[in-house]
């Protein structure tokens, strides 16, 4: 759906279609149709020494392959497999940026259900530190004890920024994939517009 706003997709489309356009041209001319060129020139020259005009020279080149042989034959066989794999390597580039799509928008889903599950775990972590620091205060727990749960905290805590931040990632791929976002933007050192 959103392909075709996908700068690396357009470019690839863009070159395969100049390709096919000389393929095209190839195997027009391998199929024994007219090549026909248009000559032009300009020259000066006249019937005496002292009368000199200028004039226009137009003429048509027309070749006609009217028998080629053999070469004839083959060179259209190489000609429509080349028009064959360019359209195959059109339907590789459409479909190798589906995919980046499809996976960078997976990969975002299941960071999203994982960052809930560690908000969660964190809310747990946190309740668990808490309990344990006025455990310390009633001298029903040890320090050790405390730094052990405060460890875990920092860990989850530290779990959770690093996935929303591959989420983050994930989403800006997203954006440039589907031309939501412009490469271009990254890059502006101007930040007053």
């Amino acid at each position: 759906k959103n392909v075709r706003y996908n700068l690396d997709f357009a470019k690839s489309q863009y070159e395969i279609a100049k390709d096919r356009y000389v393929k095209r041209k190839t195997y027009a001319q391998h199929l024994g149709m007219p090549n026909v060129k248009i000559a032009h020139n300009y020259e000066e020259r006249g019937d005496k020494f002292n009368t000199v005009e200028g004039a226009w020279k137009f003429g048509v080149v027309v070749k006609i392959p009217i028998f080629d042989g053999m070469l004839n034959f083959s060179e259209q066989a190489k000609a429509r497999a080349s028009l064959r794999g360019s359209l195959i390597k059109s339907k590789i580039a459409l479909e190798n940026a589906e995919i980046d799509i499809r996976s960078h928008h997976t990969n975002w889903h299941v960071l999203d259900r994982y960052i809930k599950f560690l908000n969660k775990k964190r809310t747990r972590q946190q309740g668990i530190y808490d309990q344990t620091k006025t455990a310390l205060k009633e001298k029903a727990a040890t320090v050790a004890q405390l730094n052990a749960t405060e460890v875990l905290t920092l860990e989850t805590e530290t779990e959770l920024l690093q996935s929303k931040r591959l989420q983050f990632l994930d989403f800006l791929k997203l954006e440039m994939l589907t031309g939501e976002i412009l490469y271009e933007e990254f890059f502006r050192t101007d930040f007053s517009q």
